[in-house]
This record gives C-alpha cells, structure tokens and sequence, in this order.
C-alpha cells in the first residue's frame, strides 16, 4: 500500500510540520507553478474560485 507523501516524509523528517512548510513551500515555488504541475490542486483551486 502506497502511503501519503506527508507521511512518507515524516518518516524521513520527524520534526516536518505540513502546514507550515506547505505555507512556505507556496511562497517560494508560487501559486501558478504548483498549479502548472499538479492538475488536482489545480482543479480544486479552480472550483473554490468559482464559489
């Protein structure tokens, strides 16, 4: 069974927290290149700016 990456992350990095670093993921990599490689985040980004 595959597990999910924030798991298999803190496997690797016991102190990794996801809100944070994905908070600080998105300020360095931008929104636009994360939804330009991730079409999911990208389609669920799309449906809330449609709300």
């Amino acid at each position: 069974m595959k597990r999910a990456p924030s798991k298999r992350i803190l496997k690797a990095i016991p102190a990794y927290d996801k809100t944070v670093a994905g908070i600080e993921v998105l300020r360095r990599i931008g929104l636009n290149k994360i939804r330009d490689k991730c079409r999911h985040f990208n389609d669920w980004i799309t449906h809330l700016e449609q709300i």
